[in-house]
């Protein structure tokens, strides 16, 4: 009995940190070198999961302007239903404040100092966006298991001698998403790193094991019953 106690307790908890919101923090960038990468994962619908990471490294900065290279990376793999392109990525809150962004050699990112996210997210202070502004659009982005890296200079209203803090929410945005590629959807993640970034949400292997698991721990204790 102690052994079927402690296997739902597992199972339990388990789930619960599966459920659990991903910790997001805030990183100042204050010297050269300085990088944080976000991750993203967000199970669609069955047969649908998709994920994403973003890097961001600081290579310069001086007066009121810093200049970052930037990796983004479209993770889900392939065979999923849908076309599932990542159209959008950002950051909810820059410090100093953000009075205008310049992309250097991307051919499929634009960067803007602001703008509104649907799905929720709401207003972020900087994306990169393969349509004309941070809901994404057109029929651009990255698809499945594709990646770009590209060079950006922020500019802000102040000198950057302090720092540039990066703060939450981080988010990033697919179009073209699930059966018929029909589905959109925004959504956060987290600074890698941080307590319980990564891995946040199953995938329907998990999902399968662990309702196999359940399902096996009630046969047990029906059979203890009779």
């Amino acid at each position: 009995m102690n052994l079927k106690r402690t296997l739902a307790s597992a199972l339990v908890a388990g789930a619960a940190g599966l459920a659990a919101a991903p910790s997001q923090a805030a990183f100042t960038f204050d010297s050269v070198g300085d990088s944080i990468t976000t991750l993203y994962e967000y199970a669609y619908a069955p047969g649908t999961f998709l994920s994403a990471q973003v890097t961001y490294t600081l290579m310069s900065f001086s007066g009121s302007t810093a200049t970052f290279s930037v990796g983004v990376a479209n993770t889900t793999t392939a065979a999923q239903d849908g076309l599932n392109r990542l159209t959008s990525f950002g950051v909810g809150v820059i410090t100093p404040d953000l009075t205008g962004a310049l992309v250097d050699n991307s051919s499929i990112f634009n960067v803007m100092d602001g703008g509104n996210v649907p799905s929720g997210v709401g207003w972020v202070d900087f994306c990169a966006s393969s349509g004309p502004n941070c809901s994404g659009g057109s029929s651009g982005g990255l698809y499945e298991s594709q990646s770009h890296t590209f060079n950006m200079t922020l500019s802000f209203a102040s000198s950057v001698s302090g720092g540039v803090v990066f703060d939450e929410p981080f988010y990033v945005r697919y179009q073209s998403v699930g059966a018929g590629s029909e589905g959109s959807i925004a959504f956060e993640g987290c600074v890698s790193g941080t307590p319980g970034c990564g891995g946040q949400i199953p995938e329907p292997g998990s999902l399968a094991l662990a309702s196999l698991a359940l399902m096996g721990l009630g046969v047990g204790l029906r059979r203890r019953r009779r």
